[in-house]
C-alpha cells in the first residue's frame, strides 16, 4: 500500500511538471513570449517611449470596423484608444516626438477622406493632416517634427511644424523608417523585375540627398514592414526568401543597412507536442532600448491560428 501511495505521488509530480512544461511550450516557443492572446491585425505599430505599451489595431465586435488599442508589452493587457470616428481599416500606428499624440493612416467607415491622422493617447477627434490623400503608412522621426509617409506618387517627408511638403522618391513605396538619427530612411520600394512579375525590395535612402537611394536585400527575396534598430546601424524586416512555396510565411530578419549582408534569420521554426508549425513573422518592432522585437505571428496555440502579438530578444 505505501509503494502504491509513493508511486501515485510521483504520478502527480510528473504529471503536474508536464502540464507546466507543455504550458511553456505553449506560451513561449523558441524564446518567443506570448505579449497578447488575443486576435489583432498585423500592422506597423510603434513602441511608447517608455516602453511599456505597443499601439495595435483590433476589430471591433459585432461591426465593420477597427480601433486602435495600446498593447503591454509585458501582458499587461489592452486599453482602447477612444475616437469618435469609426474606421473601415488602420493600416499604421505610431507615437508623436513628444509622446503625447498617435500618428496613424486609415479609412473612415463612413464619409471622410482616407489619409493620416493624429489623435491625443487619451483619445478623441483624429484630425486630418494636411498632406495629400489618400496617404498612408506614416512615421515620426526620433529627433524632430518630420514625419515619412507614402502616397500612389512616392515617399515624402512632412514638417509638421511648418507644413511643408518633399518627395524624396517616385514610384510604389511602402512601410517608410526613420534611421536613429533621422539622416536616412528605410522603404519597401514594389519593383517590376520581368514580364508581370514584382519583387517587394528592401531600400534606403539619404533625407538630404534623394539621389543617393540604394537597395539592400538579396535579389528574388519579398520584404516588408522594415524597422531600424535603435542606436545601431541594423534593419529587422519580415522577408520571404527565393524559391519558397505558396505555404510558406514570412519570418523575421536582420541585416545591414548598407547592403551586401545576408540576412539573418531571427524566427525559428516552431516544435511544439512533435510537430512542426509555421512561425511566421510580420511588422518588426523594436523596442526603445533595442532589447525586444515585438511581431503578429499567426502560429497555432491549442488548435486556433489567429495573428497574436509576440515578442523576441534578438
Amino acid at each position: 500500500m505505501r509503494l502504491i501511495s509513493v508511486l501515485s505521488i510521483l504520478v502527480a509530480i510528473l504529471l503536474t511538471a508536464g502540464c507546466e512544461y507543455f504550458d511553456l511550450l505553449w506560451k513561449n516557443y523558441d524564446s518567443a513570449v506570448l505579449v497578447a492572446d488575443t486576435p489583432l491585425e498585423p500592422i506597423p505599430g510603434g513602441w511608447s517611449s517608455d516602453g511599456n505599451v505597443v499601439l495595435a489595431v483590433q476589430e471591433v465586435e459585432d461591426s465593420f470596423s477597427e480601433q486602435l488599442v495600446a498593447v503591454g508589452t509585458d501582458g499587461g493587457g489592452l486599453r482602447t484608444i477612444p475616437m469618435n470616428v469609426d474606421f473601415a481599416t488602420i493600416d499604421s500606428a505610431c507615437f508623436s516626438l513628444d509622446g503625447l499624440e498617435i500618428l496613424f493612416s486609415a479609412n473612415p467607415l463612413a464619409g471622410g477622406s482616407a489619409g493620416i491622422y493624429t489623435v491625443p493617447i487619451t483619445g478623441g477627434t483624429p484630425q486630418l493632416v494636411p498632406v495629400s490623400a489618400p496617404s498612408s503608412y506614416p512615421t515620426w522621426a526620433h529627433e524632430s517634427n518630420l514625419i515619412a509617409y507614402c502616397n500612389s506618387l512616392g515617399l515624402w517627408i512632412y514638417d509638421m511644424d511648418t507644413s511643408a511638403s518633399q518627395q524624396l522618391v517616385s514610384g510604389m513605396a511602402m512601410y517608410p523608417t526613420f534611421s536613429p538619427d533621422d539622416s536616412r530612411i528605410a522603404y519597401i520600394n514594389f519593383v517590376s523585375v520581368g514580364e508581370d512579375v514584382f519583387e517587394r525590395q528592401l531600400w534606403v535612402v539619404e533625407v538630404d540627398d534623394a539621389d543617393n537611394n540604394y537597395c539592400i536585400s538579396p535579389a528574388g527575396w519579398n520584404c516588408l514592414y522594415p524597422c531600424w534598430q535603435p542606436d545601431e546601424d541594423d534593419i529587422a524586416f519580415s522577408g520571404m526568401e527565393v524559391g519558397w512555396d505558396e505555404a510558406s510565411k514570412f519570418d523575421i530578419y536582420l541585416i545591414d543597412s548598407e547592403g551586401g549582408s545576408v540576412p539573418e534569420k531571427l524566427t525559428d521554426e516552431v516544435v511544439y507536442f512533435g510537430k512542426h508549425g509555421p512561425a511566421g513573422g510580420l511588422c518588426p518592432m523594436w523596442s526603445p532600448d533595442g532589447e525586444w522585437i515585438t511581431f503578429y505571428s499567426d502560429r497555432q496555440i491549442e488548435g486556433t491560428s489567429y495573428f497574436r502579438l509576440w515578442k523576441i530578444m534578438p
